[in-house]
């Protein structure tokens, strides 16, 4: 979350009049290791996973408190038990583990073509072109310089707000990691065929179809927020 929250105020430090100038450039990069000195400063800080302080190091009394302060409840012994069992079953799995060719055919070939997929869908989602160019494509859209880097910090803003609320969608039994996916890619599938619609408009001197330009961006990095990026 640090990482996430730091970079729409990474794009506002590098704004022509604070940072984003010929002589103060360099102290963009300096700035860098602020979130990463709280992250080291906070994350001894964090509880380690009870499931791996149980079942790898065997530290039941630990991973019991560490259980209870996550749960905010005294009541975990349930909990502890089913890291038991799946420490078990993992364990008598373990004994048979599969060769890498055996990861590719019988039941455990669906699973390992839906896994690959879904990482080629992200990396192939177009998404670090939106990111990346898109003060770019604001300015094809009509915007001026300065109205161009504006939007693409609220564009990361609303990246991070999204991503956000991914969080507390994937585990809600309204929608779930399925269904987030599949809307998310839908999302940004439609939103991109708008997209190239609207600049097309916009090249042609439709200046109206700008505005549409940088609302289908915007739909963009929310789908990818909500689906793939989540």
């Amino acid at each position: 979350l640090i990482t996430w929250y730091s970079k729409p105020c990474f794009q506002i430090l590098g704004l022509p009049y604070i940072l984003g100038n010929t002589d103060r450039w360099p102290l963009i990069f300096a700035f860098t290791v602020v979130p990463s000195v709280l992250q080291v400063i906070t994350l001894p800080m964090i509880p380690e996973s009870p499931k791996y302080t149980l079942c790898v190091r065997g530290q039941q009394d630990k991973a019991t408190r560490d259980l209870k302060k996550l749960r905010g409840t005294n009541d975990v012994s349930a909990e502890i038990e089913m890291f038991r069992e799946e420490a078990a079953a993992s364990g008598a799995a373990a004994q048979q583990r599969p060769s890498m060719l055996d990861m590719f055919r019988g039941s455990l070939l669906w699973p390992m073509t839906i896994a690959i997929m879904m990482m080629l869908a992200q990396q192939l989602s177009g998404i670090n072109v939106a990111m990346f160019y898109s003060t770019v494509i604001f300015k094809q859209a009509g915007l001026s310089n300065e109205g161009a880097v504006y939007a693409t910090i609220g564009m990361g803003t609303v990246n991070v707000i999204m991503t956000v609320i991914s969080v507390w969608l994937v585990d809600h039994p309204k929608f779930g990691r399925r269904s987030l996916m599949l809307m998310g890619m839908s999302g940004m599938w439609i939103s991109t065929i708008l997209l190239v619609v609207a600049l097309s408009l916009t090249a042609s001197g439709h200046q109206w179809a700008s505005y549409g330009a940088i609302v289908f961006v915007l739909l963009f990095v929310i789908s990818f927020a909500t689906g793939p990026g989540q």
